[in-house]
């Protein structure tokens, strides 16, 4: 999608066309994650001061919970793309969540909370992979960015909402920490009613056979280039942003008020919160890649204040350029995740990103750890900066063919699809070897295609019998349109790798256009747009056939039988 044509969504991409199940899953997360703060934040002193726990039993349980909560995300994001259904796993996991709060408040040992928050963070691992991928699922692409910056919203601001309602409440039942666990217990209740009668599946044909599970050497295979170079992007942003912990010692340093110091993270949350939803509408209107290079540029100059901060102001600076660095990056790279994976791995995509992200926090946090104590804050974060900070042109070649399709705009600014979400339950998809033929010339024309992972040639044979390359489709890319108004394929369409193949019958394509005008606008631009770009290469090509012949003689055209490339 270019600039010009993505500049025309946000007079649109408001919350009100943004899929009600996105919306109703904004409202799941926030009354959980309301249930969860509230608890979580009082649990290490209920530990402590009710049950008697140490340090160590605290910090044994934190990490027990978090190491559960990653590894739970990558089978479940598998699973729900193995059996076709997202829903299911999603009340799974908020319902295995709900069924943990009653535990807190009937705790009368350290061994019943262990059980109760181990549980717990499984329903986290369970839900967080289904519930993203199915927002990918029911939200057209040039609205993703929205909804996924709806969605980090919703659950941002219950970080600083859960701590004060927390506060709110023991103050109000005189330090009863038991009855304020059971008042977050209803909010959780809430969460799972919501799952029940907000939260619909697409429509989608149903499958007749079981797909082989997706955590494979060869379904795998199919998370291209792309997909990698993203996760590996995000990775190396993580570890430059380690726990948000060292905000709070960073404020202790320079001499905050220990009073004033949970106001840091309040700070940072609200910026947080306030900014995730502006920029997701954002990036459905510029380039997604251009705004993950602006989220990093956030995290570099938080680095940069925070390394050199000697005052609170300072301090309370970077906390907010840290918040801006969440607010542009969480959900963008959400949103990347989904437009860079196949729609039937979009869950093992999310489940193996969350794994990797995990895996790298943890890691920083450690190095962050062992930086500040051996050599002080400003060397913790001038480390972060050299992390985040690392040279981006390495991963943007700048070179439109170049490998790292992460940074192209086929790859990150999707082409505007032309075909409303509805029609995707009216397709079908289509897994492709290298090699394999999808369509031949001269056969009936039936469908359109989009490349949902891999790349085809378009290939014609010449009356000369030289075969030709029209054209190399890549991931997001349609091919085959012409075919609606012609009654055979004028190409073959051959697999150049492994790929995957979203197929549009013909019929339901041109009933749709009749019906919608909107529609067959859109779709008469874009085939406009790529009538332009045809008169270019042409014009291109009739210039450097104008040129003298070679020094050695070499003849223009390939030799009999052999291919041509003729696409720019």
């Amino acid at each position: 999608m270019s600039v010009q044509d993505k500049a025309k969504v946000p007079q649109v991409a408001t919350i009100r066309i943004v899929p009600r199940t996105v919306v109703a899953l904004g409202f799941v997360s926030l009354f959980m994650d309301i249930s969860s703060e509230i608890t979580h934040s009082l649990l290490p002193v209920f530990l402590v001061t009710v049950l008697g726990a140490g340090a160590f039993s605290v910090g044994f349980i934190e990490g027990i919970a978090e190491a559960t909560s990653q590894v739970a995300k990558l089978f479940s994001g598998a699973i729900s793309d193995w059996i076709g259904k997202r829903k299911l796993l999603v009340l799974l996991g908020y319902g295995i969540a709900a069924l943990t709060k009653p535990l807190f408040p009937l705790a009368s040992s350290i061994g019943v909370v262990l059980v109760a928050r181990f549980v717990d963070r499984i329903g986290k691992g369970i839900r967080g992979a289904p519930r993203d991928a199915l927002i990918g699922d029911i939200t057209a692409v040039e609205l993703r960015g929205t909804a996924f910056g709806l969605r980090q919203a919703m659950d941002t601001v219950v970080a600083f909402l859960g701590p004060l309602l927390a506060m709110v409440l023991m103050v109000a039942s005189s330090d009863n920490f038991r009855l304020v666990f059971w008042i977050a217990v209803v909010p959780a209740i809430i969460s799972v009613l919501l799952i029940f009668y907000g939260v619909q599946e697409p429509d989608t044909q149903p499958r007749t056979e079981l797909r082989p599970f997706p955590i494979q050497r060869s379904e795998l295979r199919r998370l291209d280039l792309a997909y990698w170079v993203l996760v590996g992007i995000a990775t190396i942003l993580t570890l430059g942003r380690f726990s948000e912990a060292f905000l709070l010692l960073a404020a202790e340093h320079v001499g905050l008020a220990i009073a004033l110091i949970p106001g840091v993270l309040v700070t940072m949350n609200i910026v947080y919160a306030a900014s995730a939803y502006p920029f997701g509408r954002l990036s459905d209107a510029v380039s997604r890649r251009m705004l993950l290079a602006l989220g990093a540029i956030f995290l570099i100059a938080a680095d940069i204040v925070l390394a050199m901060a000697g005052t609170p102001s300072l301090i309370f600076v970077g906390v907010i350029l840290w918040g801006l660095h969440m607010g542009a990056t969480q959900g963008l790279l959400s949103t990347l995740v989904v437009d860079a994976a196949p729609a039937d791995l979009r869950g093992t995509a999310l489940g193996m990103y969350n794994l990797i992200i995990g895996i790298a926090l943890l890691l920083a946090s450690v190095l962050a750890g062992w930086l500040w104590t051996a050599l002080g804050p400003a060397a913790t974060f001038l480390a972060g900066l050299l992390s985040s900070g690392s040279p981006w042109s390495e991963w943007c070649p700048g070179s439109r063919t170049s490998s790292f399709a992460i940074c192209s705009n086929a790859a990150v600014d999707m082409p505007s699809d032309p075909l409303p979400a509805s029609l995707e339950s009216g397709s079908t998809v289509r897994v492709l070897t290298p090699g394999e033929l999808l369509f031949r010339q001269g056969d009936p024309a039936a469908a359109i295609y989009k490349v949902e992972s891999g790349r085809l040639r378009l290939i014609r044979r010449t009356v000369d019998d030289h075969l030709v390359i029209l054209h190399t489709a890549r991931r997001g890319e349609f091919f085959a349109e012409a075919s609606l108004f012609a009654d055979a394929y004028h190409c073959d369409a051959v697999a150049a790798a492994a790929s995957s193949v979203r197929v549009y019958p013909k019929q339901m394509v041109m009933e749709a256009m009749r019906t919608a005008q909107a529609l067959a606008e859109a779709f008469m631009a874009r085939l406009a747009r790529q009538l332009q770009e045809l008169r270019a290469r042409m014009e291109l090509r009739n210039i450097r056939s104008a040129l003298p012949s070679s020094p050695l003689g070499a003849p223009r055209h390939g030799c009999r039988g052999q291919l041509r490339r003729v696409d720019a």
